[in-house]
């Protein structure tokens, strides 16, 4: 009998906590879209994507903030950015048919739909173009095929020369994204806006390094980049190309932004 009750009061023990299990409160449901920021709605669940000075990628938590720099604006031209100041400018000649580049970067994340160069002075059947190319993190060059180019350009026309492009750079986890601008010239020697390479350049050889010290910097002049063999104005794929460091006067790019997430 005494074994009966034990028996009839385990099963109500039981039956008792499936009832309650199944009258508790329903799973809570997330709100908003997929991959938004949860928050207390009311009582519910609301969903928010984060904007403004810092960035959350919800997948991992990594929160990226700007850190006082200016964001690009939609509509706006710029150059390059160059994280230790700015440099000064020279007018110069494009040494033709080899691929200069040096490095800069891209500060959060924007689409350009112009990329391009300062022509300085007009010559009838030269041309040039720009492209922009990843950087190796092991070697610090120029890596891959082109992430974007400007295309064949010419110089029949002064100034501001630009193509049509349209691509996402930058990324909106990073404050600031290295790439490598390059430069090109056809057979004919093309005057353009250089970043001058002298005592006020330093920034680049505190940035880009060099493989020797002579090079790094020599007399009034530090290295500013670096050059390879390329016949002008295809891009090729630079995994495997071999760079040599320069200490030149490059070529200055500019784009324009159409989009800022």
């Amino acid at each position: 009998m005494n074994a009966i009750r034990v028996i009839i009061f385990l099963l109500s023990a039981f039956l008792c906590g499936v009832a309650q299990a199944q009258i508790g409160p329903p799973p809570a449901t997330p709100g908003g879209s997929n991959g938004q920021i949860q928050y207390n709605n009311s009582g519910a669940f609301g969903g928010f994507t984060q904007s403004g000075d810092c960035v959350t990628t919800t997948s991992s938590g990594v929160t990226v903030c700007k850190q006082g720099r200016q964001s690009y604006i939609a509509g706006n031209y710029y150059t390059e950015y160059l994280t230790t100041g700015g440099a000064s400018l020279v007018d110069s000649t494009i040494t033709t048919n080899l691929a200069v580049c040096h490095l800069a970067y891209f500060k959060g994340q924007a689409t350009i739909d112009r990329l391009g160069g300062f022509v300085n002075v007009v010559a009838a059947g030269g041309s040039f173009s720009v492209a922009i190319y990843a950087i190796n993190n092991s070697t610090g060059k120029p890596t891959g095929s082109p992430l974007v180019s400007s295309g064949l350009l010419s110089t029949t026309t002064g100034g501001s020369v630009v193509g049509n492009v349209s691509t996402q750079l930058g990324s909106a986890s990073s404050t600031f994204t290295p790439y490598a601008y390059c430069y090109n010239a056809n057979s004919i020697a093309i005057n353009a806006h250089m970043i001058a390479s002298n005592s006020n350049s330093l920034f680049f050889a505190s940035d880009v390094g060099a493989s020797t010290v002579g090079t790094l910097v020599l007399g009034t002049t530090a290295i500013s980049g670096w050059n390879t063999s390329q016949t002008c104005c295809t891009w090729p794929d630079f995994t495997s190309a071999t760079f040599n460091d320069t200490t030149v006067s490059l070529p200055v790019s500019l784009f324009r932004v159409s989009t800022v997430p």
